[in-house]
């Protein structure tokens, strides 16, 4: 009897310590970031040619603009990355030109509603710029393809876009230039929505100046996005390369669900605890707009693991892609960290996250005279209090639990009353137990449950 009272004795301290304590079980807090949100369509509404009349050529009559016959028409590329796209040629006897409008290729493509002065836009498309090709004046004559700089602007001329690879207005030292390798290569651009808010539709500007570069290249796979930054986020050059980076090289989850329930997502975590009834539940997640679907895979009855892609993402990326970040020590953005550069690979845009099922080995139900309360209030001699107790083992282990019904009043523990439960290895047992108060004053007090592990003394209602 010594050690059952003496047992008894230590539950009844550690519940009043855990009592005191309110502890309570984890939730993940949501956290509103920039967020990346694709265009619904890829394909631009119109793209044409715009040349000075002072740059065209005459042969047989017909106008050319350097091989280029100004409409909008697409050329098939027969198979491979690409079916088809459109195609701009240079036969290299210009000059260089200071006039963005003069030479450049337009592609539209419809305004977000939900843009404001504060986000920015995103433009990537695909280039392949031939090491060789025929004179468009004299098919008997070959042309060498030449390296030569895009000069990117959006709706005006005056509204330069920006390299994502280095965080230069496009055109500057050190940004992406097309190159006559005959390969398809990705590029990627943006700008700060200020610049265009109001249009009736976004003008992306491919400015060719370099007209003395005899080149023949073909664009494709265009794509853009809103940076949609949240209320009073820093918007300065910095801040954009930064989050557009992030976005698109990070995997990131933009749903989880857990037996149906949605989960609160913070920005930067990877590890969840997610309360469940059983681990028959079923857990799905849904990418960032425009990413890859993500895979769930169960690793155990208790753990699921989560692989999600960054929005960035490319199959069709052979090589790394190069980006700026300016961070702090903890990799976020911040105005006064460092910047460094990153070459991404498709594999580098992958997160793994990790999600934990916690499920309670035990359910209790508590009513007071009839009725699902905690408070004694107005109770007397002869008054009930049920306690209604399920358990349940999914561990494959054998179980021993003490439950204590507690009387309090004022944080103050009035009477402790404990029951045993045996619960066997993947097997379930109930407790349904009925005390009668005595005669006393309950006045402000509450009753409450608590049920500990024996073998660990840890409460598991929590």
């Amino acid at each position: 009897m010594r050690k059952k009272h003496k047992i008894l004795a230590v539950l009844t301290a550690v519940a009043t310590i855990l009592v005191q304590l309110h502890l309570s079980s984890f939730a993940a807090g949501a956290e509103s970031g920039a967020k990346l949100i694709f265009g619904d369509t890829t394909e631009p509404t119109a793209f044409y040619h715009n040349v000075n009349n002072s740059l065209r050529t005459v042969k047989g009559g017909a106008v050319f603009y350097y091989g280029y016959n100004r409409t909008d028409a697409k050329t098939n590329y027969g198979e491979g990355v690409f079916a088809d796209g459109w195609e701009y040629t240079c036969r290299g006897s210009g000059s260089m030109s200071y006039e963005y409008s003069w030479n450049s290729l337009q592609a539209h493509f419809p305004v977000f509603s939900e843009m404001s002065a504060d986000d920015a836009v995103y433009l990537s498309f695909w280039y392949r710029s031939h090491s060789e090709f025929a004179d468009p004046n004299d098919a008997a004559v070959t042309l060498s393809g030449e390296e030569t700089m895009p000069y990117l602007r959006c709706n005006n001329k005056n509204y330069a876009m920006y390299d994502l690879s280095c965080g230069k207005a496009s055109g500057s030292d050190g940004c992406v230039t097309f190159k006559p390798d005959d390969k398809w290569r990705k590029v990627e651009y943006y700008i700060p929505a200020k610049s265009i808010t109001g249009s009736q539709n976004i003008q992306f500007w491919i400015c060719m100046m370099q007209m003395n570069k005899a080149c023949k290249i073909d664009f494709a796979g265009f794509t853009y996005a809103l940076l949609d930054m949240p209320s009073g986020a820093q918007t300065s050059n910095d801040a954009y390369y930064t989050l557009l980076s992030q976005r698109l090289n990070r995997g990131s989850l933009a749903r989880l669900t857990v037996g149906g329930v949605d989960q609160s997502i913070k920005d930067g975590t990877t590890e969840y605890t997610v309360p469940a009834d059983s681990t028959a539940v079923t857990v799905t997640a849904e990418g960032a707009s425009g990413a890859k679907e993500p895979q769930v895979t169960k690793i155990d009855s208790f753990t699921y693991e989560i692989t999600a892609y960054g929005q960035g993402i490319d199959d069709r990326v052979t090589e790394p892609m190069n980006y700026i970040e300016r961070t702090d020590e903890n990799g976020e953005y911040s105005a006064d960290g460092t910047d460094k550069t990153l070459a991404v690979t498709n594999d580098d845009r992958v997160t793994t996250y990790t999600i934990h099922l916690e499920i309670k080995p035990v359910k209790a139900a508590l009513l007071i005279d009839g009725q699902p309360t905690d408070s004694a209030e107005g109770c007397s001699d002869g008054s009930e209090i049920k306690l209604a107790l399920s358990f349940s083992d999914f561990t494959g282990s054998a179980h021993e639990y003490i439950s204590v019904l507690m009387l309090m009043k004022d944080s103050r523990l009035l009477r402790t009353v404990p029951y045993y439960t045996a619960v066997e290895a993947n097997s379930a047992a109930t407790l349904d137990k009925t005390y009668t108060l005595e005669i006393g004053d309950y006045s402000g007090v509450t009753a409450k449950v608590m049920v500990f592990d024996k073998a660990t003394f840890c409460e598991v209602l929590q």
